[in-house]
């Protein structure tokens, strides 16, 4: 695995595969492509206040897999909000595609562990 060092904060990011890699429990994985499938940064960091450039803006499906919520931000430094579908918080335990509707794909650029 690589690593990638986004301000100080290192996070694991793996090559791409076909199928969807599991993600293991106490961590949450972020995918740049649709369905659980492509590069996969996995992590239990409780905050990223700015995600490294080859993740930055291409994260399309997230599972969350902490014990706590993961709040989402489409602007470094927690700024910004969207993701109306899902108010900007991927629960414990859950899964969701960024990539429908359209304006939520490739959009997070930072985020946090609460709860």
């Amino acid at each position: 695995m690589a690593a990638a060092v986004a301000a100080g904060l290192a996070v694991a990011v793996a090559p791409g595969a076909s199928a969807a890699p599991s993600c293991p429990d106490g961590r949450y994985c972020l995918y740049d492509g649709a369905d659980y499938t492509g590069r996969l940064v996995v992590s239990d960091r409780m905050v990223v206040r700015r995600m490294a450039p080859r993740a930055d803006d291409r994260v399309s499906s997230i599972i969350n897999n902490t014990g706590m919520d993961l709040h989402l931000f489409q602007d470094p430094d927690l700024n910004g909000f969207g993701w109306q579908d899902i108010n900007g918080i991927v629960r414990r335990g859950a899964k969701v595609s960024l990539a429908t509707p359209r304006p939520n794909d490739n959009t997070l650029s930072s985020y946090f562990l609460y709860g």
